[in-house]
């Protein structure tokens, strides 16, 4: 497994480089008014791409923190009794007896 991951990455690499052979061209941007900026195009590009994936690799990483405070927080603290309705309710009522009738005399037969 090793291998195959350092292969992928070394393929990455050749495969970036290539790329940045490619595109190492001058690229004129007008910023504002008469103000221009001459940069290489795949400055611009890793620029472009870090502005976009900075922000929320940040906010994952802020999140991520939170919750892990929150997680050893909850695991430092003692236990709590349930807080489920069903055992903080009274016991129900008891049912009502039932009455039991005696067993009625079969005719005056009797089993021997």
């Amino acid at each position: 497994m090793p291998f195959v991951k350092a292969l992928i990455w070394v393929a990455f690499v050749i495969i970036l480089v290539i790329f940045a052979v490619n595109n190492w061209v001058p690229v004129t941007i007008a910023l504002w008014g008469d103000l221009l900026l001459d940069i290489k195009l795949l400055v611009l590009i890793i620029g472009a791409f870090l502005i976009g994936w900075l922000p929320t690799w940040l906010w994952l990483r802020g999140s991520k923190w939170r919750m892990g405070r929150q997680m050893e927080r909850m695991q430092s603290s003692p236990p709590r009794a349930p807080l489920n309705a069903a055992s903080e309710a009274p016991p129900p009522p008891p049912s009502p007896k039932r009455k039991t009738v005696p067993p009625q005399d079969a005719g005056g037969l009797e089993a021997t």
